[in-house]
């Protein structure tokens, strides 16, 4: 009698399965899972999920200084992709999202720059942490329609730490911003295209150094054992609190226009902005391996994409990926 009933069990489950087809499920409900059984895989990274439920949330991007006395930092092993852009007086800014991965401490977060807006427009409805700014810049994020939090007036969302001196003290967590946020926001769609293959052309690609200033000589080396670029500044490995050290799958660097705000710092150096809609140059490095071609935007609403001489994408391997915004009026070129 047992193989009866499992016979029958079959039939039955098989009659429902032609039921869903019928009922036009197109492969993104319950049949879909059920018969294609491929992982959900993160929007602006490439790998599998988590849990698909941070599929549906939004973007978290906070604003972390890179000046020498913020380091080390911490939040930014756990970030999907980050901007690195010169701010003034010869130092590097971070813009850090997070989209499927989580960070119990992020910081220490400093005041927003003119470029983000531009930058952010591209990430579905993101929530932008950072610790103020200049009114111009506050009006831009405001008029770009993107939901702010300013930790100089949330400080229960981003308590100051006293282990720190101001003002590299602002701390927060990716889920404390997550409750604070006022609204839902739409997640991301893809921006980069993500593929294990690394691509046939392309030349050795195993070095990088990006002289944005004396005070800002990057470099990236890549390590083989260690699936990824190595971050330096100078020689001095950059460290992360933990003690580990800065890495990533992918490093692209977008050759950028730096353009003039009429907007000062407090000790009175111009800040840039950059024209990241257009197109210009662009370096991929990935597996150890450099790709040539150019970075394409047609508007704010569009996405960035990487192309080769060709007009084809180039794809990212699937990790996390560091975008440099290189000047294309800096002391020194990129070399590779």
């Amino acid at each position: 009698m047992a193989p009866a009933r499992h016979l029958k069990m079959f039939a039955l489950l098989t009659a429902c399965v032609f039921v869903l087809a019928a009922c036009g499920d197109d492969g993104d409900g319950i049949l879909g899972g059920l018969v294609n059984n491929e992982p959900a895989t993160c929007p602006l990274t490439g790998v599998e999920a988590p849990d698909e439920s941070v599929l549906e949330r939004r973007v978290l991007s906070v604003k972390i200084e890179n000046s020498p006395e913020a380091r080390p930092q911490i939040g930014l092993a756990e970030a999907d992709v980050i901007y690195e852009q010169e701010a003034e007086g010869g130092i590097t800014r971070f813009n850090v999202l997070y989209h499927c991965n989580d960070a119990e401490r992020i910081g220490p977060i400093r005041s927003a720059r003119p470029v983000d807006p531009a930058i952010l427009s591209q990430y579905g409805d993101p929530l932008f942490v950072h610790a103020g700014s200049v009114d111009a810049v506050i009006k831009d994020v405001d008029a770009a329609g993107i939901e702010a939090i300013n930790c100089n007036f949330e400080v229960d969302t981003c308590p100051r730490d006293p282990n720190f001196e101001a003002p590299h003290d602002i701390f927060t967590s990716s889920d404390a911003l997550r409750d604070a946020g006022k609204e839902t926001g739409a997640p991301p769609e893809p921006v980069f295209t993500f593929e294990d293959e690394v691509p046939q052309a392309g030349r050795r690609g195993r070095e990088l150094n990006l002289y944005f200033s004396g005070v800002a000589n990057v470099f990236w080396r890549y390590r083989a054992n260690q699936g990824g670029y190595l971050r330096f500044h100078d020689e001095t490995p950059h460290d992360l609190e933990d003690g580990e050290q800065v890495t990533a799958a992918n490093v692209v660097v977008m050759l950028v226009e730096r353009l003039e705000t009429r907007i000062n710092d407090s000790a009175g150096n111009p800040v840039p902005s950059f024209e990241v809609v257009g197109a210009g140059d662009a370096l991929v490095f990935r597996d150890g391996r450099l790709f040539q071609g150019r970075w394409e935007r047609d508007s704010e609403e569009d996405v960035t994409r990487l192309v080769d001489r060709q007009g084809n994408e180039i794809p990212l391997k699937p990790g996390t990926t560091w975008v440099e915004l290189f000047p294309t009026d800096a002391p020194q070129a990129p070399v590779f």
